[in-house]
Formats: structure tokens, sequence, C-alpha cells
């Protein structure tokens, strides 16, 4: 029995993602029940680490912007659990 779970994300999503759990690793911004969810996060922030160039890039700021701009484009409003 295979006991792993293939995703799929888009380019936009991954490094939007990456951001995100950039961000956490610095801050703690997210609260998290237990070891366990600590330890699945930090496994996905791996693998999308190293599927991704667009970090080392020195436009990554504006490509991170872009990637959200395309990614929330067409929602109104605050999604759930943002806060700005």
């Amino acid at each position: 029995m295979n006991d792993t779970v293939e995703l799929s994300l888009t380019q936009d999503q991954a490094l939007v993602l990456f951001e995100v759990f950039a961000r956490f690793e610095e801050s703690d911004c997210l609260r998290l029940l237990n070891n366990a969810e600590s330890l699945a996060l930090s496994a996905i922030a791996a693998q999308i680490e190293k599927s991704l160039v667009q970090p080392f890039d020195p436009q990554y700021g504006e490509l991170l912007k872009q990637a959200q701009a395309r990614l929330a484009a067409g929602y109104e409003g605050l999604a759930p659990g943002v806060e700005r």
C-alpha cells in the first residue's frame, strides 16, 4: 500500500504558498494546535521550495505580487481569515 498523496498546484499557488510558509517560519503568525500540524506544513513547504526558482529571481517581489493578483482576480471582499 502506498501511503503518499500527490497534490497539484499552479505556479502561482506554489509561489503564494511559499511566501505564506516563509512568513510563518519568521513570525509564527499561524496558530497550530500540535506538532503534527507543524510537521505536515513543513513537509509541504519543503516540497514547494524545491520546485520553485522564482525566490532566487531579483524580481521576486514583483513576481509574487503578480501571482497574488492572478489568484485573487474576481474574488470580492476579504476571504475568511484575511485581516487586511
